[in-house]
């Protein structure tokens, strides 16, 4: 997916069944991703990865919390 300058919303679904999801994204030049996991029933973590797989950073709060990352890319 390629996301551009307004913000783009997705719903799934982790749980016991589906524990791990994974989005592509593509960046035409230097963007700000501001990622937001909101609206949660169990806890659950998120990472952003970069094309190779290497982790870059994340957002692992314990608890039903909401999940955020502001990364400069």
């Amino acid at each position: 997916m390629t996301l551009g300058g307004t913000a783009s919303n997705f719903n799934d679904f982790v749980g016991n069944w589906d524990r791990d999801d994974y989005y592509k994204f593509t960046l035409t030049s230097d963007s700000v991703l501001d990622l937001k996991l909101t609206g949660l029933t169990a806890n659950a973590y998120v990472r952003l990865l970069d094309s190779t797989g290497a982790w870059i950073t994340g957002s692992f709060n314990d608890g039903i919390v909401d999940e955020t990352i502001q990364e400069v890319l």
